[in-house]
């Protein structure tokens, strides 16, 4: 079980098991983009068609890029980057299940020098990340589709929202649960 919820929380896991949640961020990202590069430049066919397909209405009220979506884009991609340094700082001791190695060490170099669970700190800023960038900015693309009429609205809040919800079990309680585990077995070694 553990496994699969780590391969769900790695921003670069390849697997066919799991869908990534940085893939579906990663896609609202680029509809973000697109819907406000189509209502920022419009009346071209491009923009006209992406409109049309985006939004019901074809139109979309007030689309900007905010500081809110920049911060939470940027705390998306720093708490990728961090689980990443992580995961190579570690090396082969990065294991799924909790356990040390006979050969192990206790590592304090690279992000570890200065954060005792980096790979989970940046677990939670890839979880926080989006929220910011999608739902909390004004102006947001993904905060205006969801709350549409359109025919796959509901379906996508459902789906958005369980992912959501499955994110927040994840780092909110098996992520402290596993480094209270990891920190348990480095202070009876």
């Amino acid at each position: 079980m553990w496994r699969w919820c780590a391969r769900l929380l790695d921003p670069f896991a390849h697997t066919d098991e799991v869908p990534s949640f940085q893939a579906v961020f990663s896609s609202l990202t680029i509809l973000e983009v697109v819907a406000i590069a189509a209502q920022t430049y419009p009346h071209t066919p491009l923009s006209d068609a992406a409109l049309a397909a985006l939004t019901p209405s074809g139109r979309a009220p007030d689309l900007r890029i905010t500081p809110a979506f920049l911060c939470g884009v940027t705390l998306n991609i720093a708490g990728a980057v961090l689980r990443a340094w992580s995961f190579k700082t570690l090396g082969v001791f990065f294991t799924g299940p909790v356990f040390i190695r006979r050969d192990q060490r206790l590592i304090t170099t690279g992000p570890y020098a200065f954060v005792r669970h980096p790979s989970y700190t940046g677990a939670l800023a890839v979880v926080v990340g989006p929220v910011l960038a999608l739902f909390v900015s004004k102006g947001s693309y993904a905060a205006h589709a969801l709350a549409t009429d359109a025919w796959w609205s509901l379906p996508a809040r459902a789906a958005f929202w369980a992912l959501m919800g499955w994110r927040v079990v994840v780092t909110g309680y098996l992520l402290p649960r596993r480094a209270l585990d990891e920190d348990r077995l480095l202070r009876e070694e």
